[in-house]
């Protein structure tokens, strides 16, 4: 059987859970490249975390 928890409780649960998930968005949407230092949102997110779409493509280019 569950253990019932108080009205406050569950309230308070969600209220840091909804603060972690603000604070979470925020940070993403703030992230830079640590290659080019350009915001990843903007430019684009690719697999390599920290690195931006444009950065990763260019690193895959030959070199001539």
């Amino acid at each position: 059987m569950v253990k019932p928890k108080s009205f406050e409780s569950i309230i308070n649960s969600l209220r840091e859970r909804k603060k972690f998930e603000k604070e979470s968005r925020e940070k993403l949407h703030n992230e830079k490249c640590k290659h080019c230092g350009g915001n990843i949102m903007a430019i684009g997110k690719s697999s390599i975390p920290g690195v931006c779409n444009i950065c990763t493509h260019l690193a895959l280019l030959p070199k001539e």
